[in-house]
């Protein structure tokens, strides 16, 4: 006789109301439910209070590098805004705009060369783009001038504490023959912003 149908003929002729059965069912019952409570207690399926507490602290620690990443970016951000704002009063307020530039920085030149007792010999003028910036450019002059040492060096003084953002580049100078007098080859860099007006 096949094994499988023994064990089918023993399953039915348990009798489950049975004191014995039932004890049985009960203990088996009672074990499962205390392996149940085992795994909670010793957190098989879920973190430990160790774990939790240093995840609580790893995520109060992110939290505090985040907040301070804020604030940093709060302050980089408000001074870019001052940075943009004190460049743009710079930029209006010394360098020349290109429409009237020639006359004011040359108007400029020839009062200071006049103050200080020179003569204005030759000039010559160029103006480039500036490299990255789409609205300005710098004014090259070249410009020689004649007079006595103490008269260059007023000049020069005039020069240097001009309202223009002049910036010289090179200067030469050379005693003229049979004479007090030196001439001075001067080349000045000026910063020229466009006017959107005159670009329209």
């Amino acid at each position: 006789m096949p094994r499988n149908f023994d064990v089918t003929q023993r399953w039915k002729s348990i009798t489950w109301r049975s004191p014995v059965v039932l004890a049985r069912v009960g203990v088996g019952v009672l074990l499962v439910a205390n392996l149940v409570a085992a795994g909670f207690a010793f957190h098989w399926w879920n973190d430990s209070p160790a774990s939790i507490e240093s995840k609580l602290a790893e995520t109060r620690r992110q939290l505090v590098i985040e907040r301070s990443l804020v604030t940093r970016s709060k302050s980089m951000a408000s001074k870019v805004d001052t940075a943009r704002s004190q460049a743009g009063s710079f930029i209006d307020r010394y360098m020349t705009p290109r429409r009237n530039t020639y006359s004011t920085i040359l108007g400029d030149l020839d009062q200071m060369a006049s103050v200080a007792g020179i003569k204005t010999r030759e000039r010559a003028i160029a103006r480039d783009p500036v490299e990255g910036s789409t609205s300005l450019s710098m004014l090259t002059l070249t410009a020689s001038f004649e007079g006595t040492y103490p008269n260059l060096l007023k000049f020069m003084n005039s020069l240097d504490k001009s309202p223009r953002f002049l910036i010289v580049e090179r200067l030469q100078a050379a005693p003229l023959a049979n004479s007090q007098s030196l001439q001075v080859t001067v080349k000045l860099n000026a910063f020229v912003r466009d006017d959107p007006e005159a670009q329209s």
